[in-house]
This record gives C-alpha cells, structure tokens and sequence, in this order.
C-alpha cells in the first residue's frame, strides 16, 4: 500500500494524528505500507532513520511502514506543495510497484487511477456541499473498476459517496 499524504508532519492536527495510526494499523494487519510524504526542507540533512525517529516519538505509533519522503519544491504559505507532491506520488507510486494507493487526496488518486493502479480514497468530508471541484473528480472517477471505495468516519459522509455510487449503477 502506497499511504500518500501531502500534509506537513510532525504536526498537531487530528488528521496527521489519523493518518499515523492508520499506517501502524494497515501494518499490523500484515500490509506492506509506505507512508509517502512531501519531504520538508528543514529536513533535508535529516536522514530517514532519524526522521522516522521524530515521527514516532511525536505520534506515539511503532515503527511498522516505510517512510518516504519526496522533496518537490519548498513548503510555504501558498501550499503548492500539495499540489507538487500529489503529481510526484503516483509516480512514485508506479515506479515502486506498489498495488494500491490510499490517500485523503483526489490529485494523486485520479492520476495513479490513469496509471492504472487501484486506490481507496478517505474522506471526512461531504465534498458535494464543501469541496464541489474535489467532489467532481471523484464522481467522474468513481465507476472505474480500480476505486477501490472510500473509508469514512460518518454516516451522512458515507452515504453522500454511496449516492455517488448509486447514480452510476
């Protein structure tokens, strides 16, 4: 499992927190996961072994996945680096064999669905009311084969992507 996230870690917020612990669980359940990360510049000098150190002392989690980390351009205010880091990561991705992508970003799993590999999407949000542009995407992307399906935390957000899939059947 390539586990593609454009967030910046160590960091406070819930989501880094989730997305954590959700590597460690896939691991523990026997999956091979790398976690594939926007590599931060004031990280650069800092090798793996020791950045993964970092990670886990400030999330609490064992060290069960991969950590990859890719540097695109430098992390700021605008975020481009989202957007840099999710057309790096599927490629990344194709390059590494990996066979599935899991990501709470559409970017990288609309272009890894055009690699021809399967993803599961994750989502805490009903994007049809607060991401229509996000929420587009993934209906036009829904009915492939290789989407896997979407993994929620609420029943009104899984049943706004069960209606995605309603409309295609």
């Amino acid at each position: 499992i390539c586990y593609v996230s454009d967030e910046r870690f160590p960091s406070r917020w819930t989501d880094t927190q989730q997305i954590m612990k959700t590597a460690t669980a896939l691991a523990d359940e026997g999956a091979r996961v790398d976690l594939v990360l926007p590599r931060r510049w004031g990280s650069v000098w800092k090798g793996r072994k020791a950045r993964m150190a970092q990670l886990m002392a400030h999330y609490g989690v064992r060290p069960r996945f991969e950590l990859t980390q890719i540097l695109t351009v430098p992390a700021g205010a605008s975020r481009i680096e989202k957007f840099t880091h999710g057309v790096v990561a599927p490629f990344y991705m194709l390059l590494r064999g990996h066979d599935v992508l899991y990501t709470r970003n559409v970017l990288p799993l609309c272009l890894a669905l055009c690699l021809g590999r399967c993803v599961v999407f994750e989502s805490h949000r009903n994007l049809k009311a607060h991401q229509p542009i996000n929420y587009f995407f993934i209906n036009l992307f829904r009915p492939m084969r290789r989407f896997l399906g979407v993994v929620s935390n609420a029943r009104f957000i899984s049943e706004a992507y069960e209606e995605i899939g309603r409309a295609h059947v």
